[in-house]
Protein backbone atom coordinates (compact mmCIF):
# COMPACT_ATOMS: atom_id res chain seq x y z
CA UNK A 1 0.00 0.00 0.00
CA UNK A 2 2.66 2.26 0.42
CA UNK A 3 4.51 2.13 -3.11
CA UNK A 4 4.14 4.91 -5.82
CA UNK A 5 2.19 4.44 -8.68
CA UNK A 6 4.75 4.30 -11.02
CA UNK A 7 5.77 1.20 -8.87
CA UNK A 8 2.30 -0.23 -8.78
CA UNK A 9 2.14 0.01 -12.75
CA UNK A 10 5.27 -1.64 -13.41
CA UNK A 11 4.18 -4.58 -11.12
CA UNK A 12 1.17 -4.99 -13.35
CA UNK A 13 2.98 -4.64 -16.25
CA UNK A 14 5.16 -7.54 -15.30
CA UNK A 15 2.07 -9.77 -14.29
CA UNK A 16 0.43 -9.18 -17.39
CA UNK A 17 3.63 -10.63 -19.29
CA UNK A 18 1.86 -13.89 -18.40
CA UNK A 19 -1.58 -13.22 -17.68
CA UNK A 20 -3.47 -10.10 -18.80
CA UNK A 21 -6.82 -11.52 -16.90
CA UNK A 22 -4.79 -11.70 -13.53
CA UNK A 23 -3.01 -8.08 -13.92
CA UNK A 24 -6.82 -6.91 -14.35
CA UNK A 25 -8.16 -8.93 -11.38
CA UNK A 26 -5.26 -7.04 -9.33
CA UNK A 27 -5.30 -3.87 -10.33
CA UNK A 28 -9.33 -3.77 -10.11
CA UNK A 29 -9.10 -4.86 -6.87
CA UNK A 30 -6.08 -2.42 -5.50
CA UNK A 31 -7.13 0.27 -7.36
CA UNK A 32 -10.15 0.01 -5.13
CA UNK A 33 -8.63 -0.92 -1.79
CA UNK A 34 -5.19 1.62 -1.88
CA UNK A 35 -8.08 4.72 -2.45
CA UNK A 36 -10.03 2.85 0.38
CA UNK A 37 -6.72 2.81 2.55
CA UNK A 38 -5.11 6.99 2.05
CA UNK A 39 -8.66 8.02 1.56
CA UNK A 40 -11.29 6.39 3.92
CA UNK A 41 -12.24 7.45 7.20
CA UNK A 42 -10.92 4.63 10.24
CA UNK A 43 -14.63 2.75 10.15
CA UNK A 44 -14.51 2.53 5.95
CA UNK A 45 -10.78 0.66 6.21
CA UNK A 46 -12.14 -1.76 8.67
CA UNK A 47 -15.18 -2.67 6.77
CA UNK A 48 -13.98 -3.13 3.49
CA UNK A 49 -10.29 -3.57 3.43
CA UNK A 50 -10.59 -6.36 6.46
CA UNK A 51 -12.59 -8.60 4.64
CA UNK A 52 -10.81 -8.22 1.47
CA UNK A 53 -7.71 -8.58 3.40
CA UNK A 54 -9.34 -11.96 4.45
CA UNK A 55 -9.95 -13.23 1.04
CA UNK A 56 -13.91 -12.84 1.88
CA UNK A 57 -14.49 -9.83 -0.78
CA UNK A 58 -13.76 -8.47 -3.65
CA UNK A 59 -14.15 -4.92 -5.44
CA UNK A 60 -14.65 -3.86 -8.87
CA UNK A 61 -14.76 -0.48 -10.48
CA UNK A 62 -17.72 1.01 -12.53
CA UNK A 63 -16.73 3.45 -14.54
CA UNK A 64 -18.73 2.91 -18.53
CA UNK A 65 -22.30 3.39 -19.19
CA UNK A 66 -23.97 1.82 -22.71
CA UNK A 67 -24.48 5.54 -23.91
CA UNK A 68 -20.76 6.67 -23.13
CA UNK A 69 -18.33 3.94 -22.87
CA UNK A 70 -15.73 4.72 -20.18
CA UNK A 71 -16.07 8.52 -21.53
CA UNK A 72 -16.42 9.24 -17.50
CA UNK A 73 -17.04 12.88 -18.27
CA UNK A 74 -20.48 12.48 -20.23
CA UNK A 75 -21.67 9.27 -18.10
CA UNK A 76 -25.22 10.33 -17.12
CA UNK A 77 -24.96 8.33 -13.64
CA UNK A 78 -26.31 10.53 -10.87
CA UNK A 79 -25.59 11.02 -7.15
CA UNK A 80 -27.87 13.25 -5.05
CA UNK A 81 -27.44 13.60 -1.68
CA UNK A 82 -30.67 13.38 0.53
CA UNK A 83 -32.30 15.89 1.69
CA UNK A 84 -31.60 14.74 5.19
CA UNK A 85 -27.71 15.07 4.15
CA UNK A 86 -27.00 10.96 5.56
CA UNK A 87 -26.49 9.11 2.28
CA UNK A 88 -26.49 9.72 -1.66
CA UNK A 89 -29.27 8.23 -4.18
CA UNK A 90 -27.25 7.01 -6.86
CA UNK A 91 -29.41 6.19 -10.05
CA UNK A 92 -26.99 4.52 -12.55
CA UNK A 93 -26.75 1.98 -15.43
CA UNK A 94 -23.49 0.87 -15.82
CA UNK A 95 -22.03 -2.04 -18.02
CA UNK A 96 -18.49 -3.77 -18.83
CA UNK A 97 -17.50 -4.01 -15.17
CA UNK A 98 -14.60 -6.14 -14.64
CA UNK A 99 -15.46 -8.70 -11.55
CA UNK A 100 -18.35 -7.59 -11.78
CA UNK A 101 -20.22 -10.62 -11.15
CA UNK A 102 -18.31 -11.96 -7.65
CA UNK A 103 -17.71 -8.37 -6.47
CA UNK A 104 -19.20 -7.58 -3.33
CA UNK A 105 -18.06 -3.91 -3.40
CA UNK A 106 -18.45 -1.77 -6.46
CA UNK A 107 -16.72 1.37 -6.27
CA UNK A 108 -19.50 3.01 -8.15
CA UNK A 109 -18.36 6.52 -10.59
CA UNK A 110 -21.46 9.05 -10.58
CA UNK A 111 -22.10 13.02 -12.00
CA UNK A 112 -22.51 14.47 -8.36
CA UNK A 113 -24.89 16.81 -6.60
CA UNK A 114 -26.11 18.27 -3.78
CA UNK A 115 -29.25 18.21 -2.12
CA UNK A 116 -30.42 21.53 -4.37
CA UNK A 117 -29.02 19.79 -7.37
CA UNK A 118 -26.06 21.86 -7.82
CA UNK A 119 -23.59 19.89 -9.48
CA UNK A 120 -20.37 18.82 -7.58
CA UNK A 121 -18.05 17.02 -10.53
CA UNK A 122 -17.56 13.40 -10.56
CA UNK A 123 -17.47 11.39 -7.12
CA UNK A 124 -16.69 7.54 -6.39
CA UNK A 125 -18.84 5.54 -4.12
CA UNK A 126 -18.58 2.08 -2.27
CA UNK A 127 -21.81 0.41 -2.96
CA UNK A 128 -22.51 -3.32 -0.87
CA UNK A 129 -23.42 -5.53 -4.10
CA UNK A 130 -25.54 -7.07 -1.28
CA UNK A 131 -27.52 -4.29 -0.41
CA UNK A 132 -31.11 -2.53 -1.58
CA UNK A 133 -31.12 -1.60 -4.20
CA UNK A 134 -28.47 -2.96 -6.52
CA UNK A 135 -28.84 -5.52 -9.31
CA UNK A 136 -26.54 -6.81 -11.27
Amino acid sequence: MDSDPVMFALFCEAIGKDSLDTAACIMTSMFTATNVSRHGTAEQRERYLEPFLRGEAKFSISISEPQSGSDARNMRSKARRSRDGSHYVINAKKSWITSGPVARYVLVFAQTEDENGEDLGISAFVVDADGDGFHR
